[in-house]
């Protein structure tokens, strides 16, 4: 979440422009990190009055798997992805583990 606080920051994306994107989740609505992440985004959302709104989509509630987080970026079905490296490692080989 710091990596998109401070992408937030980077960009100026909180400008008079208005931005709704949505964001690829891989945990179910109760899962500890599903209300991590949506305390985040309530948080981006007050403290952009609402330029930056950012919807939470659940990747089983659109047809797709846990290890789709990169595919749907790459099928344009959301913006944003959480990024869980041994979910993608199918679409991503170069991120799996390495170990001897």
């Amino acid at each position: 979440m710091a990596g998109m606080v401070a992408f937030f920051n980077l960009t100026g994306i909180a400008s008079a422009e208005s931005v709704k994107w949505k964001l690829a989740n891989p945990w179910p609505e109760k899962h500890p990190g599903t209300v991590a992440v949506q305390s985040f985004l309530d948080d981006v959302r007050a403290r952009t009055n609402g330029t930056v709104d950012i919807e939470i989509i659940f990747l089983r509630s659109v047809g797709y798997k846990q290890g789709d987080l990169l595919r749907v970026l790459k099928q344009n079905v959301a913006e944003v992805s959480l990024f869980v490296p041994y979910y993608i490692s199918s679409d991503a080989p170069y991120l799996q583990s390495r170990r001897a």
